[in-house]
């Protein structure tokens, strides 16, 4: 899991409505309404939610959990900030019947329910939202993909990718991470192919500014959850980028825990 930064986040709180918007224009949906049809979900949910911080580690990030609680609240959820922190906040979480709690340090982001066994990983909720954002701006199926990573956000894409018909192509410079992926459609790169080549891309690399406008094809899709961003300006101006440090993961995050509580 990539740590975020304070200016990664700082204006989600402002901006996330508008941001909405920008993400509709570009997928036809809004995040609440694309996750809970990744879900199964058929309408909006208001679940009492804790955000729990979590000062272990190199410590809380500066209004990271302000910015989780915001996301929540977007959507309909009814959630708040712990006033204690670590295991003193998840007791306030709990006194405060809350029904799920978020919470992450330095290796994981996680949400879980307090009344079922159901828990719900940052990587894998990131990685099929921003597959799913990718299929519903491009209709990727039939269509060849090129996914750049096969960490957890790189499996769970293309996971998410070949199971809605999309060719997928995966690259990893670790091989052995991306040769588990491979199926009847889903194809293990040994090597970084031009990126000019491909018009639906979506890059888990934890890497920024390492992708050129030279690098991107006129009118290419982008879905970039990796942080940093790994597209200069210059070609991030080129093509249409589904982009953003927090929001989608953590709404999808949300509902996929909805969805299997009981």
């Amino acid at each position: 899991m990539s740590r975020l930064l304070p200016g990664d986040i700082k204006n989600i709180s402002r901006d996330i409505a508008e941001y909405d918007e920008i993400f509709k224009s570009q997928t036809g949906k809004t995040m609440d309404a694309l996750c809970r049809e990744i879900f199964g979900i058929t309408k909006p949910e208001s679940l009492k939610t804790a955000v729990v911080p979590i000062t272990s580690g190199l410590g809380t990030i500066e209004r990271f959990s302000a910015s989780v609680c915001d996301i929540l609240r977007h959507i309909g959820a009814d959630a708040f900030v712990t006033e204690q922190t670590d295991v003193f906040g998840f007791q306030e979480a709990f006194l405060k019947k809350a029904k799920l709690i978020f919470a992450a340090d330095d290796n994981a982001y996680v949400a879980f329910s307090t009344t079922s066994r159901v828990c719900s990983d940052n990587g894998y909720a990131t990685g099929t939202a921003f597959a799913a954002a990718l299929n519903s701006a491009a209709n990727c199926s039939g269509q060849t993909v090129l996914v750049l990573g096969a960490g957890p956000v790189g499996a769970a894409a293309c996971e998410y990718l070949s199971s809605n018909g999309a060719r997928v192509e995966v690259y990893d410079p670790v091989s052995e991470k991306s040769r588990r992926l491979e199926n009847d459609n889903t194809a293990v790169l040994c090597e970084l192919p031009k990126l000019c080549n491909y018009k639906f891309v979506l890059d888990a690399t934890p890497v920024g500014d390492w992708i050129s406008e030279n690098d991107v094809c006129e009118n290419a899709v982008y879905s970039v959850p990796g942080m940093p961003l790994s597209l200069t300006p210059k070609a991030a101006a080129k093509i249409t980028l589904i982009h953003n440090p927090l929001e989608l993961g953590t709404i999808a995050m949300y509902y996929d825990c909805i969805s299997r509580m009981e």
